[in-house]
């Protein structure tokens, strides 16, 4: 999948290829910093947001210098009316809407930021509007709740939602983490390049893939149907092709060589079985 879309994005004019310069280089998340996001109305996938401002220094320089934020907008923007249970022997009678001293409607409270995040590249340099909520003051199943961090994590929010409109993290964003092969491919890219300076890791992985392709090739010659052929093949095919592209981008010559013939001697491997499962199931 993740090919698939880089694929997609290469085959662009160039023009379209300039303006998605930035997006390109951040668009893909280590899923070492992701996890799920649940009980919010909604399935998701949440980002780490320290490694979402590490990716941006990565690209820019230094918060502060080569990119940062301006607080535009700070206010508290009331909600719905709060209001408590009343019991009558222990029994649930109804809800009384709470007041002021001076009789005012009591309401819940959203907290609001609004930021002008700003960068610079060595030829450009540009800023985007970003909103970033919180609830302040809300009623919750276990009475009225007050979050004092409010205005910390309305800050972070905007700051993620700017930088999402720049690309940072966009797979997220597209939905491809809602998909399982997807995020199967991102472990073994992110684990080559975490290992690159370890290794020990390093020939963990290879000697993981080795044995999964010896694995591999047998379940396909062992293979009932042609999708079943297909789709073993596909999955590892990704796979090495990332341990190949790796390999590559380091300058080892020989073990991108060696994934490369390995890889050709699984396709043979599939076409094989796929025309004799194609034979079998010709009518006599």
């Amino acid at each position: 999948m993740g090919e698939i879309l880089e694929k997609e994005l290469a085959d662009k004019p160039s023009p379209v290829q300039d303006n998605l310069g930035i997006w390109r280089s951040v668009m893909r998340t280590d899923p070492r910093f992701t996890k799920p996001l649940t009980g919010t109305g909604f399935d998701g996938t949440s980002i780490n947001s320290e490694y979402m401002i590490m990716k941006a220094t990565e690209l820019f320089g230094p918060i502060g210098s080569r990119w940062g934020f301006d607080i535009i907008e700070d206010r508290m923007i009331p909600g719905a009316p709060l209001s408590e249970a009343i019991y009558e022997n222990k029994k649930f009678v109804g809800n009384r809407i709470l007041r002021d001293a001076d009789g005012a409607l009591l309401f819940e409270q959203n907290h609001s930021l609004k930021i002008r995040l700003w960068y610079k590249t060595e030829n450009d340099e540009g800023s985007i509007y970003a909103y970033g909520a919180t609830p302040y003051i809300q009623k919750t199943k276990n009475g009225i709740r007050c979050d004092g961090e409010a205005q910390k994590k309305s800050l972070t929010d905007a700051i993620k939602k700017g930088l999402s409109l720049l690309g940072f993290s966009a797979d997220v964003w597209l939905g491809m983490y809602d998909l399982p092969e997807y995020v199967a491919e991102l472990h073994t890219e992110f684990g080559l390049k975490n290992a690159i300076h370890n290794a020990e890791d390093s020939t963990r992985l290879y000697a993981e893939l080795d044995d999964k392709m010896t694995r591999v090739a047998n379940t396909i010659e062992k293979a009932t149907s042609v999708n079943e052929a297909k789709k073993v093949f596909d999955t590892l095919a990704r796979e090495v092709e990332i341990h190949r592209k790796s390999a590559e981008e380091k300058g080892d010559e020989q073990r991108t060589r060696y994934l490369s013939s390995h890889l050709r001697r699984l396709t043979k491997i599939r076409d094989d079985r796929i025309q004799l499962l194609t034979k079998e199931e010709q009518p006599v």
